[in-house]
């Protein structure tokens, strides 16, 4: 049960995390709406998922450990590794990764899901929590497809 917390913490930091960055180096054309209405809109959305996440892992499993910042920025970094970051990419590449990102996000929040519901772990709240996750991040992937819908010829 805790390995799918931490799990769920880490994931959550790491795309807060991702998305802020991608605010800040935002540029070009389309930064307006880039830089306030998709990446900034997913950062803030996501700090409160966070929030959530670490409150709810904290208050069902009684481990303050969960809270720690050097374990969430190690399980973070680790999230982060192998995933191209935003800083020094173009506008084109930023946003097709983070619809990448965005995807991952989503089948990481249904695996955990599963996990916890098949160990029998998975609380009303935390389905709930969970449910309302992959809703948002679902949110977020619509926006970013439009965002990348004349590179990727409307796939």
């Amino acid at each position: 049960m805790l390995v799918q917390y931490a799990r769920l913490i880490g994931m959550v930091k790491a795309y807060q995390l991702w998305f802020h960055s991608a605010h800040h180096v935002t540029k070009g054309t389309g930064f307006a709406g880039d830089h306030n209405s998709l990446y900034g809109k997913i950062y803030q959305d996501t700090l409160e998922l966070f929030d959530e996440a670490v409150e709810k892992a904290v208050g069902i499993t009684d481990i303050e450990d969960l809270a720690c910042p050097i374990k969430i920025s190690r399980l973070a970094y680790e999230r982060l590794q192998g995933i191209k970051t935003p800083s020094n990419c173009d506008s084109v590449t930023v946003a097709l990764t983070a619809v990448h990102i965005a995807n991952i996000a989503i089948g990481e929040v249904e695996e955990i899901y599963k996990i916890m519901e098949k160990n029998s772990t998975l609380t009303l709240g935390m389905s709930d929590y969970l449910g309302a996750l992959a809703s948002t991040m679902e949110s977020h992937l619509y926006l970013l497809k439009q965002r990348v819908k004349d590179v990727t010829h409307g796939r």
